[in-house]
């Protein structure tokens, strides 16, 4: 079960870095989709929505603050999140090797 929590957290994280400040990103495969929604008497509240490009299947939607996301849907099967994962990382490398990730 920890296992299955560790890899769910690091898809997570890679959603939201993928996305970073972009209201849509095509990444490795997965297509991401970021709004905010703005209420009058609440904070923000931001939607995360991960859909494969293939099938069109939604793979995941995320909802909440960054520091506080809540899962709604979730796909765990890989073949989604393997090349997605894997550049995720990779790119995660490449900035900070060059000083640029930005921690939130």
């Amino acid at each position: 079960m920890n296992k299955q929590l560790q890899r769910l957290w690091t898809r997570v994280e890679a959603v939201v870095m993928a996305a970073n400040d972009n209201e849509e990103v095509t990444y490795a495969g997965l297509q991401i989709q970021r709004s905010t929604f703005k209420h009058p008497l609440f904070c923000n509240t931001e939607y995360y929505r991960v859909t494969d490009l293939l099938s069109g299947n939604t793979v995941m939607e995320l909802h909440g603050h960054k520091e506080k996301l809540e899962i709604c849907k979730y796909r765990k099967e890989d073949y989604f999140w393997s090349n997605f994962t894997s550049a995720a990382a990779k790119l995660r490398c490449v900035e900070n090797s060059f000083g640029l990730c930005h921690r939130r």
